[in-house]
């Protein structure tokens, strides 16, 4: 069996456990940006691309930890992963 998404059509209202499932998103979503930001994750990044072990070594972080918090907000554009592994900032913390 699959699960299949029906998309409502134009003017429904889609069903409320996807409301649900959205709001909840966005909690884990500013957690995990609020986190971010509460490290200084944005700052050392500003002046160049680092790895998740670099940041760890400079916060005193577990690398494992951060490089998953990273990938998070890497997910929503908040960070961005290079080919490296390497973490930098985009535009939007900027604005």
């Amino acid at each position: 069996m699959t699960a299949t998404t029906a998309t409502p059509a134009k003017g429904q209202t889609p069903p409320a456990h996807v409301g649900m499932f959205q709001l909840l998103n966005g909690l884990f979503v500013a957690g995990a940006i609020s986190c971010l930001a509460q490290l200084g994750i944005p700052d050392l990044v500003e002046n160049g691309p680092k790895s998740a072990d670099e940041l760890a070594t400079a916060i005193g972080a577990d690398p494992r930890a951060l490089y998953r918090l990273m990938r998070a907000t890497a997910c929503v554009e908040v960070l961005s992963e290079g080919a490296d592994g390497k973490f930098s900032e985009t535009p939007l913390p900027r604005s």
